[in-house]
């Protein structure tokens, strides 16, 4: 019956050349038509939510039934309330034997006129609302969630008469995939909604399953959309699977197997997140047969600044010299900070003239179980050389593509980003507690400007923002509370930096405040080792802790996911590039004070 529904929508949507969805009674989305994105179709805030939560708030519920809507017996219009973002629409009352059953909604833009008894397109549409108020009158209670779940983890026997039930429900050798939802916080809670709309769902262990039918096994438009409205009302970084298109249901386990297998490598690597192909994976299809990650790494990337080090180091196919680049590290530069046998203040040891070859020989070996070698400091090199656990190695066979947006950034801005830190120097050994208050005073300037602009494009693209998880990212709060913990006052001056006009400037601007956190670490480990911080604890140049290398791979993973949605690779950077000139042209009276100085 779905099926019949999501023709009978589509029907109504081509016959009045408006995008429709059809509400049962209680305002839960049954189904509704794919929404032209070319901006001659208008879409307001209630069509949108009642496609990605599946129902409506009872604030608008009450809205638009205090119109009479439910006792309806003909079209009818509902107006516009700018103020709350709604539009006019028109209503076809979806009735059976005098009862109302749901609602037909049309956002037309006013074209249609309900009373006009003549208009050819409002008889058909009203016909089809006839056979709508029908199918729902006797649609079944069952749902075939219970089927669907036995065919997919069911015992042999329970998984083929499942398998039947389900062929009989779907269209005569139609096409259908299986999409796997893997929500962050686990299956989800009875309350929360399943997908709907022309498919069937069911939670199955740790996520959800959703059969959806294909009008064509090469069009898997319908399994994206679904995927897509899933995830937004799911928690963030929770992901979706597809599998391979196949016709017949006699091999639903399998396609479960793929869908799932593809939702893992969706939530493991920044280009497929958030929904991944099967058809897509490439390499990875093998990579998800192996086991987990070698444990001995683990106390290793545990690190942020080692789990970032290791991600590019894939990224770059395994180069140290392109991966330091990438860094732009030295190859020797060490990347933890020394015991306590070498202190920031210490100067290292001195390379010692080698003594005769009788000198060098233990005179007996009791002797070398009494040296105390210190611990070795871990350099950059040092990582590049860790063993691979075997899930990695399948990393290194998929390395970036030329075209990769953060490829772009790290090359686009590497002269930009050059030219920034010669100009702050913050591991500068001899940093005095002038130069820092003067930079932290100059960068809470630059970052409440930055942010300024950000919080206007987050109230323009609020699901973007979102998204990009911006409300957790706010940094100028921090820089004020360092200079605080300094007892230095805030300066209230700030740079007046450009617009953000949409989501490719703000990705821009956010890899150079973002990405400063990655430097971060190694400017907050100097610090701390400065005797003019002894017990001050500075907070703004590592704002996330142990989560830096979490925050960041988000930043990518949602970078990636807009240039590969359509956003434009070049705007990101040339906004990124000018937030580097723009934080390095701000910060330059710290340069030359300190020049001054020297």
């Amino acid at each position: 019956m779905r099926d019949e529904l999501q023709e009978l929508v589509d029907e109504v949507s081509r016959v009045l050349g408006a995008p429709a969805t059809l509400e049962d009674a209680g305002f839960t989305l049954l189904a509704f038509c794919a929404h032209d994105d070319s901006g001659a179709d208008p879409m307001d805030t209630v069509r949108t939510r009642s496609i990605l939560t599946r129902s409506s708030t009872p604030e608008t519920r009450r809205w638009f039934e205090d119109f009479g809507i439910a006792a309806a017996t003909r079209p009818m219009r509902t107006p516009a309330d700018p103020a709350a973002g709604v539009l006019t629409r028109l209503v076809l009352p979806v009735r059976h034997e005098d009862r109302t059953h749901g609602y037909l909604w049309l956002l037309d833009d006013g074209r249609t006129d309900p009373d006009d008894d003549a208009d050819p397109a409002l008889r058909r549409a009203l016909d089809l609302a006839a056979d709508a108020g029908r199918a729902l009158a006797g649609r079944p209670a069952d749902d075939l969630g219970q089927v669907l779940a036995d065919a997919l983890i069911g015992r042999p026997a329970a998984r083929a008469q499942a398998a039947l039930r389900l062929r009989d429900r779907l269209p005569a050798d139609g096409a259908q995939v299986l999409v796997a939802l893997r929500p962050t916080d686990g299956p989800p809670a009875p309350a929360r909604p399943l997908p709907a709309a022309g498919a069937v769902a069911t939670v199955v262990d740790d996520g959800v399953a959703v059969l959806v039918p294909l009008p064509a096994p090469a069009d898997l438009r319908p399994a994206g959309a679904l995927a897509a409205a899933s995830l937004a009302t799911l928690p963030a970084g929770s992901t979706a699977g597809v599998s391979s298109a196949r016709r017949g249901t006699d091999d639903l386990a399998g396609q479960w197997g793929e869908a799932r297998a593809a939702a893992r490598v969706a939530a493991a690597v920044d280009r497929f997140f958030p929904v991944a192909r099967w058809g897509e994976l490439g390499g990875w299809r093998a990579a998800t047969a192996l086991p987990g990650p070698d444990p001995v790494l683990a106390p290793l990337l545990a690190d942020p600044v080692l789990t970032t080090t290791a991600e590019t180091f894939l990224d770059c196919a395994g180069s140290a010299a392109r991966t330091a680049a990438a860094l732009h590290v030295h190859p020797a530069d060490p990347v933890l900070p020394a015991g306590p046998h070498r202190r920031a203040d210490r100067p290292g040891p001195r390379r010692r003239r080698r003594p005769p070859a009788a000198a060098r020989r233990p005179a007996r070996r009791p002797a070398l179980r009494r040296i105390r070698l210190p611990p070795p400091v871990i350099t950059w090199c040092h990582i590049f050389s860790l063993p691979m656990a075997a899930g990695d190695m399948a990393a290194q066979a998929e390395p970036r593509s030329d075209d990769d947006v953060l490829r772009a950034l790290r090359t686009g801005t590497a002269e930009e980003h050059r030219q920034l830190e010669e100009t702050l120097d913050l591991l500068d050994p001899e940093l005095d507690r002038a130069r820092l208050v003067q930079v932290l005073g100059l960068m809470h300037g630059f970052w409440t400007a930055a942010e300024r602009g950000l919080d206007e494009w987050a109230a323009r693209h609020p699901a973007d923002a979102a998204t990009a998880g911006w409300a957790r990212r706010r940094r100028a709060g921090l820089f004020a509370a360092d200079l605080a913990a300094l007892g230095a006052p805030v300066p209230g001056a700030a740079p007046g930096l450009p617009a953000v006009p949409g989501t490719d400037e703000a990705l821009g601007r956010l890899y150079v405040l973002e990405g400063s956190t990655l430097g971060g670490t190694f400017i907050d480990r100097h610090l701390a080792a400065l005797p003019l911080l002894a017990g001050v604890r500075l907070h703004a140049f590592s704002p996330y802790g142990a989560e830096t290398g979490a925050m960041w791979a988000a930043y990518r993973r949602v970078a990636r996911a807009h240039v590969a949605a359509g956003g434009n690779a070049d705007r990101v950077v040339a906004a990124a590039r000018d937030a580097f000139r723009e934080l390095s042209e701000w910060c330059r009276p710290a340069a030359r004070a300190q020049a001054v100085g020297a």
